[in-house]
């Protein structure tokens, strides 16, 4: 747990960190706003956006560094470098 809200799921390599949401919306046109969110790192994050972009997917670089991109249901995702977030 972290601070009591969020909770790291760990299996193997991977993990995943759930957080509550303030109340169930359907998506949002920002991702700020939004109060479901899926974060997804990558050690390579410079060559995953590079093979997700070919792809056909349009991710938004962040000021952060991380990008910003949503499913066809315009649902978010971040996708950021664990050693740079």
């Amino acid at each position: 747990m972290q601070d009591d809200t969020f909770v790291w799921l760990q299996l193997g390599g991977q993990e995943v960190l759930l957080r509550p949401a303030t109340t169930l919306r359907q998506p949002t046109a920002a991702y700020a706003a939004t109060a479901v969110g899926l974060l997804l790192y990558t050690d390579t994050l410079a060559a995953t956006v590079t093979q997700l972009r070919e792809r056909g997917l349009q991710l938004v670089a962040q000021p952060d560094g991380s990008y910003l991109f949503t499913d066809p249901d315009g649902h978010w995702f971040q996708l950021v470098d664990p050693q740079e977030h």
